[in-house]
C-alpha cells in the first residue's frame, strides 16, 4: 500500500511523470470518494490539505466532509502555518483516521512544509507500524495533493516537494523489525 495520490486526469498525468518511480506510491485518476479500500488494513488515513480557518470552502472540502461525516476540529482563530492535526472521522470507512493540514498556497514551499507536518502526524496515530515493510503492507495514506489545486501555477514543484518529503518519511523506518 503506502501513499495513494488521487487526482483529476490532468494532475494525475503530471503526478505520474513526477512520482511514478517512488517506492510505495500509487497514482489514481478519479475522486477521493470513489476509493475502494480493504477494511482489514490497520491504518486507512486521509491527508486533507485544507485552509487556515478549517472551513469547508472548496468542492473538495465538501466531498471530504460528506465522505467522513464531519469537519476538522475548530481552531482558536486560525491554524498556524504548516500545521497538521489528526482526528478520527464519524464515518470510519473508508478512512479510520484523517490528518488535516493548513496549507498556505501563496508560499512556494507550503506543499513541502504542510505535507511533512501531515506525515509527522502519522507517527502519533495509535499503533502506527514501526517498520517500512509494515507501513507499506498495512497502511494506506490517501491524498489529493498539497499545492496541486486547480489553478495552481506550481503543481510540478509541489509534487516534487511531496516526493522528497515521502522519501524522507519512508526512509526513516527500519527495513525489518529488530
Amino acid at each position: 500500500m503506502g501513499l495513494m495520490f488521487v487526482a483529476d486526469d490532468e494532475t494525475a498525468n503530471l503526478a505520474n511523470s513526477v512520482l511514478r518511480d517512488e517506492e510505495g506510491m500509487e497514482i489514481i485518476m478519479g475522486k477521493i470518494e470513489a476509493i475502494q479500500l480493504n477494511e482489514e488494513l490497520s491504518h486507512r488515513v486521509l491527508l486533507w490539505p485544507g485552509n487556515v480557518l478549517g472551513e469547508i470552502i472548496s468542492p473538495l472540502d465538501r466531498s471530504i466532509e460528506g465522505l467522513i461525516g464531519c469537519v476538522p476540529p475548530s481552531p482558536d482563530g486560525e491554524y498556524p502555518s504548516n500545521f497538521a492535526t489528526w482526528f478520527e472521522p464519524e464515518n470510519p470507512f473508508p478512512f479510520n483516521f484523517v490528518v488535516y493540514s493548513a496549507l498556505f498556497p501563496c508560499q512556494t514551499d507550503s506543499a513541502s512544509l504542510s505535507f511533512a507536518a501531515s506525515l509527522s502526524q502519522l507517527l502519533q496515530l495509535p499503533n502506527f507500524p514501526d517498520t517500512r515493510e509494515k507501513v507499506l503492507q498495512q497502511v494506506v495514506i490517501a491524498t489529493t495533493g498539497f499545492g496541486t489545486f486547480r489553478g495552481s501555477s506550481h503543481k510540478a514543484e509541489s509534487l516534487n516537494q511531496m516526493r522528497l518529503e515521502w522519501k524522507k518519511f519512508i526512509s526513516g523506518f527500519s527495513e525489518k523489525e529488530k
